[in-house]
């Protein structure tokens, strides 16, 4: 089976999906330029609805002024440890590793 044949199976939205997996971050009008280069005549608003499917999925997030992205960041997250509850599980942090190292040189 030859690449074209594929792309002629392949859905509009997994065109999309694929593209802002590989290239993050995406502007509608980039995406309508991308996939008429494999599909043309592909008019904007079937992207439109594409990419408003797949927000309401829960696989984009819509970012605003027509860009869309796969991946947004929680800003409500300020650190990903909290240093005063730090888990114990792997070690007492500095301790544990220097000790290892010195394990290890012997």
């Amino acid at each position: 089976m030859g690449q074209g044949r594929y792309e002629k199976m392949v859905s509009i939205r997994t065109l999309v999906l694929e593209y802002m997996d590989r290239e993050g971050a995406a502007h509608i009008r980039e995406l309508h330029i991308e996939i008429l280069r494999q599909r043309p005549g592909t008019p904007e608003h079937t992207i439109r609805a594409r990419l408003s499917e797949a927000v309401a999925d829960g696989l984009l997030d819509r970012l605003g002024d027509g860009f869309y992205d796969i991946y947004a960041e929680d800003e409500d997250m300020t650190s990903v440890v909290s240093w005063p509850e730090r888990c114990n599980l792997w070690g007492e942090g500095d301790k544990t590793r220097v000790g290892r190292r010195a394990q290890i040189a012997k």
